[in-house]
């Protein structure tokens, strides 16, 4: 335990460190991912709530991180006192530690049925947490689909068996993309993987998501949409933070990740083809789902007067002084936009 409460300020200076960190917090409270806008969208329109939500749900997080640290190290510990090693040399991160590390630390919990029930245990516990996670990413990914039919055909009603279809075509895909994982060099695939999708995908994606609502959207709009929401009525701090702030922060800790790329990556070893196929490109993928759309509307603005009528022009000049977004007036979307499946991004 002391191992784990001794601050070792150098590490700091270590640019991967700082990815690794921006990466992990991402990922625990996926604020860049769509989850949280899907699972509020359950919410009543008028609920009050979301922002004592999200500081529960960002406290409880971190809360639980530093107590998982306990826990882990004090298996940690135990396994470097029996061995006589020290704690650096047992110590490993992510599917190492739960499978290896934790496995030969629940070896010495007794002997014969106790040390197997507390694996049993562990396990399940490895499980749950699984099936957790997919609930969210599962429930993201067909509001995702259900806001891009309803964005193509507003008065189109979302309907259950509609849904069920969806939600069974989502799954296998899933479930064929995992396929890879599991195999006997699934390992080193899950590795690449969390390295680069984990850290670089979400980074990159929160930092462009704070420019379209910090520069295209607008602070101020943002936050007065957290006042309509919620009641509560932000400091000006929070415009700055939204603009400059959080992006130079992103935007470092970006830069640092392709520095400590170039100067020795923990993947060098590692099959190139596997490092580019598993790794650099779902990054493309993913990152190219925000730029090409953005390039698509600029393009479309350079070409207003060769493919678009004097009206037309009218309305594409509208919509470009409001940075690209439709305006919908709330009654007719109330009406509109009906159904029993979450409309998160409607709703927003």
């Amino acid at each position: 335990l002391a191992y784990y409460l001794t601050p070792r300020w150098s590490q700091l200076l270590k640019a991967d460190v700082w990815g690794l960190a921006a990466g992990q917090i991402i990922f625990s409270l996926s604020p860049g991912t769509g989850t949280c806008i899907s699972l509020a969208s359950y919410h009543d329109k008028d609920y009050k709530g979301l922002l004592h939500d999200c500081v529960l749900v960002a406290i409880s997080n971190s809360a639980f991180s530093v107590f998982g640290g306990f826990v882990v190290f004090s298996v940690v510990g135990n396994l470097a006192l029996t061995q006589g090693r020290p704690v650096e040399e047992i110590a490993a991160s992510g599917e190492g530690l739960a499978f290896i590390v934790f496995a030969q630390g629940l070896a010495q919990m007794g002997e014969g049925r106790v040390a197997s029930f507390f694996a049993s245990m562990f396990f399940l516990t490895l499980v749950l947490l699984g099936l957790d996670s997919t609930f969210a990413i599962v429930e993201t990914l067909q509001t995702y689909v259900n806001d891009w039919m309803l964005s193509r055909n507003p008065g189109q009603k979302i309907s259950s068996k509609g849904n069920a279809i969806r939600l069974v075509v989502i799954a296998t895909v899933l479930l064929v993309v995992g396929l890879p994982y599991t195999t006997r060099g699934g390992y080193i695939l899950l590795e690449i993987a969390d390295h680069f999708i984990v850290t670089y995908s979400l980074t990159i994606s929160v930092l462009l998501e704070y420019v379209m609502i910090g520069y295209v959207y607008t602070a101020d709009q943002m936050i007065k949409d957290v006042k309509d929401a919620t009641g509560v009525q932000l400091p000006g701090l929070a415009a700055i933070q939204i603009k400059f702030i959080a992006p130079s922060v992103l935007l470092a800790v970006v830069l640092l990740l392709f520095f400590s790329e170039f100067t020795g990556s923990s993947l060098e070893n590692y099959p190139s083809w596997a490092v580019f196929t598993f790794g650099v490109l779902p990054v493309l993928l993913s990152v190219s789902t925000c730029a090409v759309p953005a390039l698509q509307f600029r393009l479309r603005r350079c070409f207003w007067g060769q493919m678009l009528s004097p009206e037309g022009v009218a309305a594409a000049k509208e919509r470009a002084a409001r940075g690209g977004f439709k305006s919908f007036n709330d009654d007719e979307a109330d009406s509109k936009y009906t159904g029993d499946a979450p409309l998160a991004l409607n709703r927003a």
